[in-house]
């Protein structure tokens, strides 16, 4: 009787499902997946006002944990992304694959607008998107 129990736990166990996967943080964050276009980019020098970039032309893919941008077609920068959204504010971490700089970054999504405010490399993480001396990146989903 013994032994019919030890191998009914022990087979019991054996079949036992196995825990799911954790997610890596890329895949925790939001569906940015796809084509978007550039509807500001610039520096904040002060509350409300900045200075713009050039935007015209500027085609942006997200995807596979990058985020690329283009000028008229010719690579202008490249960046992998690793999300962090149980942050306040959701953060991300921006890799620039030329020189492997990290931009920390924060980012909110909003319907089919994406706003990413970031600034230099080994500088703070931006706090809030209306801060004083750092880059805003406005895209809205094609």
């Amino acid at each position: 009787m013994r032994r019919i129990l030890v191998l009914a736990a022990v087979l019991t166990l054996g079949f036992a499902p196995a825990p799911l996967p954790k997610k890596s943080a890329r895949a925790e964050g939001p569906n940015l997946q796809g084509e978007w276009e550039v509807v500001s980019w610039g520096k904040q020098l002060r509350e409300g006002g900045g200075l713009a970039r050039v935007t015209a032309a500027m085609t942006v893919r997200i995807g596979s944990g990058r985020l690329e941008i283009a000028l008229h077609g010719s690579p202008l920068y490249d960046w992998s992304l690793t999300f962090h959204p149980t942050a306040r504010p959701a953060s991300v971490d921006l890799l620039d694959s030329r020189n492997n700089a990290t931009l920390l970054a924060i980012y909110r999504l909003e319907g089919d607008v994406l706003t990413i405010c970031y600034r230099g490399p080994g500088e703070d993480r931006p706090t809030d998107f209306n801060g004083q001396m750092q880059w805003q990146l406005v895209l809205k989903r094609k």
